[in-house]
């Protein structure tokens, strides 16, 4: 932590006194460090070893107005919507729990992001074959995502709860559940209905990633624990939201 010293002057003056007193106060202001840390980061890679169970969730925000008189109801739909992600890890001995450990550490509480996706579904339902990318500009907020360059005229070539990733230029990994499924026509063209909606405004031609899926998340938590048994087994779990939302 870094420790800048300022000097100030204060002037004091005293009701009908003929002088002004100047006197000089030192300002410490702490700065501190920041980590050095490129984010977002990736989650340990043990073989074999995943989330024991692993809950994600689709966030949506919608007011509701209730008449306390006739019980009629309002609802509004507002665009801000998000995934998250809430993990228990499996029982551990030291060696694999220590790098968990460390990696949550290591994001700093909500400072820092990692990159995370369905441990259940890293492979399509439907084929998604092709080299897909996004046609034309997608602005943000829309729940369409257009591709082009997919086999052409392949009957449900996404199925629905297949996940695709994009990447805006400048902008952070983004993960989006398909809602139903999509044919490809004649000129490997398809229309995807997503959830969440898109993050940041897409341009023509950025890849769609259709296979081993993540977005970009922080925990919800400035604290990471783990608990630690009589037998000597870890136990580490943590909870996370989608990151940098615009």
């Amino acid at each position: 932590m870094a420790v800048r010293a300022t000097q100030e002057t204060l002037l004091i003056s005293s009701r009908g006194a003929s002088h002004v007193r100047s006197t000089q106060e030192v300002l410490l202001i702490s700065v501190p460090t920041m980590p050095t840390t490129s984010f977002p980061i990736l989650p340990p890679t043990i073989s074999g070893l995943g989330p024991q169970d692993f809950t994600m969730a689709l966030e949506n925000v919608v007011g509701e107005s209730v008449s306390p008189f006739t019980l009629s109801e309002q609802e509004q739909l507002w665009p801000g919507d998000m995934f998250t992600i809430e993990a228990n890890l499996p029982p551990m001995l030291y060696q694999q729990a220590e790098q968990w450990i460390a990696f949550l550490n290591g994001l700093y509480g909500k400072y820092g992001t990692f990159l995370m996706g369905d441990y259940n579904r890293p492979t399509p339902q439907g084929p998604m074959s092709g080299a897909p990318v996004v046609n034309g500009a997608i602005a943000s907020g829309s729940n369409q995502l257009l591709i082009r360059g997919a086999s052409v005229g392949v009957t449900n070539w996404a199925v629905a709860g297949d996940y695709v990733q994009v990447t805006a230029t400048g902008g952070l990994q983004r993960m989006h559940k398909v809602l139903q499924n999509a044919n490809t026509d004649a000129g490997g063209h398809a229309t995807l209905q997503v959830r969440p909606s898109i993050r940041e405004a897409l341009t023509d031609g950025i890849t769609v990633v259709t296979a081993n899926c993540a977005g970009t998340f922080r925990l919800t938590e400035n604290k990471s624990s783990w608990k630690i048994d009589k037998n000597r087994v870890y136990a580490v779990s943590f909870k996370a939201r989608e990151a940098g939302l615009q």
